[in-house]
């Protein structure tokens, strides 16, 4: 299905990676590096779960990791955990 283009509170569009239209599920998939790489990157990526919250959208924030052959569906407030919380997640 179309992915939907959605307008963030900072006045950016974002499209997120995937969505099921069945279920209206949209995704965002990242590595950690994606996620976490700069203070910029993440603060991004907390401005998307944050704003697709604020707009009642239900969205998966998914993380990849491919040494440890798992991914990690982060909760829909992982934005306000501090950053060694959210680094405790990916974690074997």
């Amino acid at each position: 299905s179309l992915v939907p283009m959605i307008t963030l509170s900072n006045g950016s569009k974002y499209q997120p990676d995937l969505y099921l239209k069945p279920t209206q599920v949209t995704i965002e998939v990242k590595s950690t590096w994606t996620l976490l790489h700069s203070k910029k990157a993440l603060a991004k990526n907390r401005l998307i779960q944050k704003d697709v919250n604020d707009l009642g959208i239900k969205f998966k924030f998914v993380v990849v990791l491919p040494r440890q052959n798992r991914a990690v569906t982060l909760p829909p407030d992982w934005h306000t955990w501090s950053l060694n919380k959210l680094a405790s997640l990916f974690l074997e």
